[in-house]
């Protein structure tokens, strides 16, 4: 997939497991100037901050959870935790 577009998405990624550090995560990799991730959500201490370190994400920009990303307006969220995880909710 690419995107005819001279600026890339930005996206937050929900989930540094394996779709989101092995499928997601390698698209921007690969395709930079399509792609982006600006933030990441994961609880995992060590996966959270191995896509920060290879994405050049701030600190301020990861999360141990989703909930405080919905105020963030990023123009994308990414959700790729298991599918059995309850893990999405309205915002509040």
């Amino acid at each position: 997939m690419v995107f005819m577009s001279n600026t890339p998405i930005t996206f937050v990624l929900v989930g540094a497991g394996s779709r989101g550090a092995h499928a997601y995560a390698p698209y921007a990799q690969q395709f930079p100037h399509d792609a982006r991730i600006v933030a990441v959500a994961e609880p995992d201490l060590q996966r959270r901050n191995a896509i920060a370190e290879l994405n050049d994400i701030g600190a301020a920009q990861c999360f141990t959870s989703y909930d405080a990303l919905f105020a963030q307006g990023k123009s994308l969220m990414l959700l790729s935790s298991p599918l059995k995880t309850p893990c999405m909710s309205s915002p509040r």
